[in-house]
């Protein structure tokens, strides 16, 4: 399932499982990679101020089990990648 995104080209998707959609503290997402969903169900990649509580997602491309390991990115990206790929069955060094 996606979440609705308006014109975004680059769709948020589910990390971790089919299922579940994991947000993450913004504190650990560098800014410019941090996407928030709106009440209204869109995803944005807020530039000015965010609800005190809330939390947010990255985009999949950065974490994506099949693809390289994210070398020029904060170490968040590194983590989830590679729990990706042991989730995947795929290997990791």
């Amino acid at each position: 399932m996606r979440d609705r995104t308006g014109p975004i080209r680059d769709l948020l998707r589910n990390l971790g499982s089919s299922e579940a959609k994991e947000e993450i503290p913004p504190a650990s997402v560098p800014a410019g990679y941090r996407w928030f969903i709106t009440d209204d169900g869109r995803a944005t990649n807020w530039a000015g101020q965010r609800p005190v509580d809330a939390m947010c997602r990255i985009a999949h491309r950065h974490v994506c089990s099949h693809r390289t390991q994210p070398e020029h990115l904060a170490p968040i990206f590194t983590f989830i990648w590679l729990r990706n790929r042991v989730n995947a069955g795929l290997p990791y060094e």
